[in-house]
């Protein structure tokens, strides 16, 4: 996971924040954040002030990061529940998240982030948050395909797409449009503030892209997981 490393101490609230929300799935989680949580001490809710690394703390904040990857790399998405789909859009980058909620817990599937282009930065904030859904559904489409599932979005007027005609809407959006209805039209609100994963990523450097080769690897060897496939068909 390409995640740039914080550069102050609102961004790396921002990160613990992700962290704790997956705590379930990361290992020794206390143990591992132990350093980075000595930044928030004293801190103020948006404090912007600088982070000097050390290089105990940068080691740590690698280990966590990998400790997120690999959480999804050991992830069994459960055929039987129906998974939902977290999108958020910054001024340069789309960011979501693929889950599922299984024994009252969310539990990441994918991350993936794409940075915009010039001409996409320039879009309206309705548009660019458009775009992050079709980005994210062609993206997780080997998921999604034949797979009842919601669209979780923050920006609130996104959930009244589909109560107009496509041919309404202008010529881009009708194709976005289009595309994701192939797969789902179901798109409810979220609160930004409970929608930290998405929103993180996209202000992230992009994620990198998901090797199945590695994930069906992970997953043989995994004992937790080979006793959960004699459970779950």
């Amino acid at each position: 996971m390409n995640y740039k490393r914080p550069e102050n101490i609102q961004d790396l609230r921002t990160f613990l924040g992700i962290l704790n929300f997956y705590r379930r799935y990361l290992k020794d989680a206390a143990k591992n954040q132990a350093f980075l949580h000595e930044y928030l001490k004293g801190s103020r809710k948006k404090d912007k002030r600088k982070i000097l690394w050390t290089d105990e703390a940068e080691k740590q904040f690698e280990k966590c990061k990998n400790d997120l990857a690999n959480a999804t790399l050991l992830s069994f998405s459960n055929s039987e529940l129906p998974p939902s789909l977290f999108t958020d859009a910054s001024d340069t980058a789309i960011g979501a998240v693929l889950q599922q909620y299984e024994s009252s817990t969310w539990q990441p599937i994918e991350f993936y982030s794409k940075k915009l282009n010039d001409t996409q930065q320039n879009y309206s904030t309705y548009d660019r948050e458009l775009l992050g859904i079709y980005l994210s559904v062609k993206h997780f489409k080997h998921y999604l395909e034949g797979r009842t599932f919601t669209i979780y979005t923050d920006h609130k007027p996104l959930i009244f797409a589909f109560h107009q005609k496509l041919d309404k809407a202008a010529p881009r959006q009708a194709r976005q449009l289009n595309y994701i209805s192939q797969f789902s039209t179901d798109i409810k609100y979220i609160k930004g503030e409970n929608n930290i994963v998405a929103d993180t990523l996209s202000r992230a450097t992009e994620v990198s892209s998901i090797d199945y080769d590695q994930i069906a690897d992970a997953q043989t060897q995994d004992e937790e997981l080979k006793s959960l496939q004699t459970i779950i068909p």
